[in-house]
C-alpha cells in the first residue's frame, strides 16, 4: 500500500488528435509495506544541508534523547542499519556524518520480519544513493556538549569507474555524567540514648574516551550488484571516579574520606567481506 497523491488525468488536446489519455502522478513521499514504513529523502538544498541525525528527527515514532539514545515508539535497543548492514563503530557518530544529498531513503521496522535479528526494540535502516560521479567526496563533523565533551567523525569517498573507496574515522572525549549528593545519618545505640550523628558529602563523575577506523571497497558488478570489503577496528575506555566524605557531628563519631575509581577498556578488529545484490 502506498500513500500517494492521486494521479491527475489530462485529456487529448486539439493539437493531438489521437484517443490518447495521458495519467500524470508523482512519486509518493512516504509508503508503507508489511514490516516497514519508508520515507524518502527529498532532493532539495534544506534536505542536503541537514545530517542523518538532523533527519531522523523529523520523522514520527522516532526520538533521540540528549544523551544520544534513540527510541522508536519510546522503546530503547534501537538497531541502526545503513543498506540492510550493521554499522561498524558509533551509529549515532556515523549518522553525523551523513548528508541528506547520501540518504535516498529511510525505512522504520517496528515490528521486523523474522529475516531480521529478532529481540531489538524496532530497526532503522538508512539506505544510502547508489549513483554517484566519479571524483572525491567527504563530510566532517564537531560536537562540544556543555560537560567538555567532545564528538567528532570525517569520512572520505573517492570513486573510480566500478571502484569506490571510502575511509571514516569517528572518536569522542569527555564526561558523560556527573553527579553530588549529601546525607544526615543518625543512629541511637540505646533507645533513648544519645544519638551519634554525621554528615556525608560527597559525587563522581564517569567519562567516555573511544575512537574507531573503518574503510571500505566496493566493486560494482552491475547496477544491482556490488562485492564489498570492509576493515574495521577501535577501542576506547570509560574512567570512574567517586568520593565520601563522612563529617562527623558529635564527638563520638571520628571524621573519615572514601575515593573510588574504575575503568572498563575494550579493542575490537574485524574484516568483513559481503555480495550486496539489489533485485526482486
Amino acid at each position: 500500500m502506498f500513500v500517494a497523491d492521486p494521479p491527475a488525468i489530462v485529456a487529448p488536446s486539439d493539437e493531438n488528435p489521437l484517443d490518447v489519455i495521458e495519467v500524470v502522478a508523482t512519486r509518493p513521499g512516504q509508503a508503507q509495506r508489511i514490516d516497514r514504513r519508508t520515507y524518502r529523502v527529498k532532493q532539495n538544498p534544506q534536505s542536503a544541508q541537514f545530517n542523518g541525525i538532523q533527519l531522523l528527527r523529523g520523522l514520527p515514532a522516532v526520538v533521540i534523547t540528549p544523551d544520544d539514545q534513540i527510541l522508536l515508539l519510546g522503546a530503547a535497543g534501537v538497531t541502526i542499519l545503513v543498506d540492510e548492514r550493521p554499522v561498524f563503530g558509533d551509529p549515532i557518530q556515523y549518522l553525523r556524518t551523513l548528508h541528506g544529498s547520501d540518504i535516498e531513503r529511510i525505512e522504520i521496522m517496528t515490528n521486523p520480519s523474522a529475516q531480521y535479528a529478532a529481540g531489538t526494540g524496532g530497526i532503522i535502516n538508512i539506505v544510502l544513493r547508489k549513483k554517484q560521479e566519479d571524483g572525491i567526496s567527504g563530510s566532517a563533523n564537531t560536537e562540544i556538549a556543555s560537560r567538555a565533551r567532545v564528538e567528532s567523525g570525517a569520512t572520505i569517498k573517492k570513486k573510480e569507474g566500478k571502484w569506490t573507496y571510502e575511509l571514516r574515522a569517528e572518536g569522542k572525549a569527555g564526561r558523560t555524567s556527573r553527579s553530588t549528593y549529601e546525607k544526615l545519618r543518625m543512629v541511637q545505640s540505646v533507645p533513648g540514648g544519645p544519638s551519634t550523628i554525621n554528615r556525608e558529602t560527597g559525587g563522581g563523575h564517569s567519562s567516555q574516551n573511544s575512537g574507531s577506523l573503518n574503510g571500505k571497497i566496493t566493486y560494482e558488478l552491475d547496477p544491482r550488484t556490488s562485492i564489498i570489503g570492509e576493515a574495521f577496528g577501535g577501542g576506547g575506555n570509560n574512567p570512574s571516579r567517586g568520593h565520601a566524605n563522612f563529617v562527623g557531628l558529635t564527638p563520638d563519631f571520628e571524621s573519615f574520606t572514601e575515593r573510588s575509581s574504575s575503568d572498563f577498556k575494550v579493542s575490537y578488529a574485524g574484516i568483513q567481506l559481503s555480495l550486496d545484490h539489489k533485485g526482486k
